[in-house]
């Protein structure tokens, strides 16, 4: 069975264009996200990343709140690393794209 790459496994990079996408979370939200992965003792959903053609450096283009709380905890933490998932798309307009659509219906958007 494969290893599950989580957070730790791969060099994540915050682009700044697809951060700007969304709207960050308020301050409850933030607070209230804590809570959550603190009451499950886990992130339950994965970071989802992009690898562009020219860079073998992945771009997260989901979770960036997971991220910044995960990159936020203590060295010390029992809260294991969330997971990584990869979604192949051709080009950064498709990641853009693809964001924007995902995000549709929920609080982002």
């Amino acid at each position: 069975m494969a290893k599950t790459l989580t957070a730790i496994d791969v060099e994540i990079k915050v682009d700044k264009e697809f951060s700007g996408l969304l709207p960050a979370h308020s301050k409850e939200e933030t607070a209230e996200l804590r809570r959550a992965v603190e009451a499950d003792g886990r992130f339950t959903d994965p970071l989802l990343l992009w690898y562009p053609t020219e860079s073998s450096n992945a771009l997260l283009i989901e979770g960036h709140q997971r991220y910044k709380l995960w990159c936020s905890l203590p060295d010390d933490t029992k809260i294991p690393p969330p997971a990584v998932q990869e979604i192949k798309l051709p080009d950064r307009d498709a990641v853009k794209l693809w964001m924007l659509r995902r995000q549709l219906g929920r609080r982002n958007l």
